[in-house]
């Protein structure tokens, strides 16, 4: 399956990517979802019950950094860890536990 997230911020699409594009890299490892970005989409490939969670999980932390959140890439492997591992969390409940 593949599907495409619009981020209509390039500092957003940054802040996500993590430095030399560490955070999509560890999404990948994890999840075994392949993400990829050109421009300001984000395009993810793989089985598609894993998408859609890496999907849901992203725009989660795409909204958090869009209302000014700061998102640690240890707290996005945290979240997608998690998520492998068959956990159902939301960032907010990352961020305040």
């Amino acid at each position: 399956m593949k599907k495409t997230l619009n981020i209509n911020d390039e500092r957003h699409v940054r802040a996500l990517s993590g430095d030399l594009d560490r955070n999509l890299k560890m999404i990948e490892q994890v999840t075994g979802v392949k993400v990829g970005i050109r421009g300001e989409k984000v395009f993810f490939e793989g089985p598609g019950e894993k998408v859609n969670e890496v999907l849901r999980l992203v725009t989660d932390i795409v909204g958090n950094i869009q209302r000014g959140a700061v998102v640690s890439s240890e707290e996005m492997e945290n979240l997608f860890r998690q998520s492998a591992n068959g956990s159902r969390i939301d960032y907010t409940e990352l961020a305040s536990g």
